[in-house]
C-alpha cells in the first residue's frame, strides 16, 4: 500500500525498502515525514521526523516474542506525545525523551502504558481483530491517544491516520477482520488468501502477516527440579531456540516466510517419576505420547516439547539427544545441550512435521533423514551447527505445522 486517499485528498503516502519494510510515512494532515529504522528481525527501533531528521521516538523489545514491547522513549509535547506533570523523562535537558513502559496481555496486546514513576498513563481495550478503545487512567473513554501511542493489537503498529494495522507484509482492516491483500505465501493458513489468523485471533499471532505464528510449549522433566538459577532454561534460549530460528531464517531466504519460533509456556512442572529408571526409546511412542500430552493440554496450537529426566535412546540403542514423533511431540534429553547439539531441536521438529523427503538408503530413518551431510535432517550432525541447513522440504513441512 503506497497511498491512502479520502474525498478531501491524500491522507498519507508510504515508501518501502527492498525487504518490503515500510521506511517512510508522509502524513498529510500533520505535514509530517516520518522515517523508520528496523532491526534484522523487522522490529521498529527508531523513528525520525522532518528534514534534517530528528530522533522522535525509540523502542526497546523483549526476548519472548518479536513484538513484545518493553518501553518507548519519545519527545514529550511533540507529535507523538503530550507532556504530563506526573511523568518522568529518561534524560534531562533540552530534547529529553519521555519513557513509557508497555503492559501487555497473553496475546501481546498493549493494555496500558505506564510512567517510570509507576502511574498509569493510558489504557487500551481491543476486540479480537484489533479495533482499539482508548481510555485514560480512570477508565474513561477518550477520542485519541494523548501520547500518540501507535503500538497496539498484538504488538503491531496501529496507523493513526487510517485505523489500519501495519502487519509488516500486509495491512489488516480491523473492522472487516481481514487482510487487505492476498497472502504472498499462498494457502498456508487455509482456503482464503485474505483470512486473518485462521479467523481465531484470540488463539494465534501473525507477526509477519503471512502465517499463524509457530510457537513452542516447553515442559519440565524432573531433572530441572535441580536446575540452579535456571541455567538449563538459559541454555535452551541461547542454543536450541536460536538454532531453530536460524533454520527458519533460511526458509525465509527461500521465499517460505515462516515466522520465528517463540516459547508459549515455560512454567510447566510435569514429573516423570514413573519413568525414572527406564530409558525412553524411539519405539516407546506410547510413553512419549503420554508425556507430551501434558504439554499439549496447555496450548493446542504449539509444538509440545518436554525435557526428559531419563536417558533417551534411538532405534539402534544409542544415546539420543532428542526424539520426535510425527504429530505428537518432542522429547529432549536430560543434559543441557552442547553447541554441536543445538540443531537437535530443529532436527526433531522436522520429524514432528513429518519430513519424508530424504533418500537415506543406508543407516537409520529412511526418507525421514537426508543423505546430505549439510542438511539438518542428516542422521549424524556435524560439530559446527552453522554448517547445518534445512532444505525446502523441511521448510514446507514446518509451514504446514505453523498453519495449524
Amino acid at each position: 500500500m503506497v497511498k491512502i486517499s479520502a474525498p478531501g485528498g491524500t491522507v498519507a503516502t508510504y515508501a518501502y525498502d527492498g525487504r518490503d519494510r515500510r521506511i517512510v510515512k508522509v502524513t498529510t494532515s500533520l505535514g509530517e515525514t516520518r522515517h523508520f529504522y528496523f532491526t534484522n528481525n523487522w522490529q521498529d527501533l527508531e523513528e525520525r521526523i522532518g528534514a534534517p531528521a530528528i530522533v522522535e521516538r525509540q523502542y526497546v523489545w523483549g526476548l519472548r516474542y518479536i513484538d513484545e514491547l518493553i518501553c518507548r522513549d519519545a519527545t514529550p509535547g511533540g507529535s507523538s506525545s503530550s507532556s504530563s506533570s506526573s511523568s518522568s523523562s529518561s534524560s534531562s535537558g533540552s530534547g529529553a525523551l519521555q519513557r513509557l513502559y508497555a503492559i501487555q496481555d497473553g496475546n501481546f496486546n498493549l493494555t496500558a502504558i505506564v510512567f517510570t514513576t509507576g502511574g498509569i498513563a493510558e489504557r487500551y481495550l481491543f476486540d479480537p481483530y484489533g479495533s482499539r478503545t482508548i481510555m485514560n487512567a480512570s477508565w474513561s473513554v477518550i477520542a485519541s491517544s494523548a501520547y500518540g501511542w501507535s503500538i497496539a493489537h498484538q504488538g503491531i503498529v496501529h496507523d493513526l491516520e487510517s485505523g489500519l494495522l501495519y502487519n509488516r507484509m500486509r495491512m489488516v482492516h480491523p473492522m472487516l477482520g481481514r487482510f487487505g491483500r492476498r497472502d504472498p505465501i499462498s494457502y498456508v493458513d487455509g482456503t482464503s488468501l485474505y483470512q486473518y489468523e485462521r479467523s481465531t485471533p484470540a488463539l494465534y499471532c501473525d507477526p509477519f502477516g503471512l502465517a499463524a505464528a509457530l510457537t513452542l510449549c516447553v515442559g519440565y522433566g524432573t531433572s530441572l527440579d535441580v536446575d540452579p538459577g535456571g541455567a538449563y532454561m538459559k541454555e535452551w534460549l541461547a542454543g536450541y531456540l536460536a538454532a531453530l530460528n536460524r533454520a527458519l531464517a533460511v526458509c525465509r531466504k527461500m521465499g517460505i516466510n515462516l515466522p520465528d519460533a517463540t516459547i508459549a509456556s515455560n512454567d510447566l512442572k510435569n514429573r516423570i517419576d514413573d519413568q525414572k529408571n527406564k530409558q525412553i526409546g524411539t519405539a516407546d511412542a506410547d510413553i512419549i505420547n503420554a508425556l507430551v500430552a501434558k504439554v499439549r493440554g496447555v496450548n493446542k496450537s504449539c509444538i509440545p516439547v518436554l525435557f526428559s529426566s531419563v536417558p533417551l535412546v534411538d532405534l539402534g540403542g544409542k544415546s539420543a539427544a532428542g526424539l520426535g514423533i510425527q504429530g505428537s511431540g518432542i522429547m529432549m534429553g536430560p543434559e543441557p545441550g552442547k553447541p554441536e547439539d543445538y540443531n537437535v531441536l530443529a532436527h526433531e521438529c522436522g520429524h514432528y512435521a513429518g519430513y519424508n523427503c530424504g533418500n537415506q538408503t543406508k543407516g537409520k530413518g529412511g526418507k525421514a533423514h537426508s543423505k546430505d551431510p549439510a542438511n539438518l535432517m542428516y542422521p549424524d550432525s556435524p560439530d559446527d551447527p552453522e554448517k547445518m541447513k534445512p532444505d525446502a522440504c523441511w521448510c514446507k513441512k514446518m509451514a504446514a505445522v505453523a498453519s495449524k
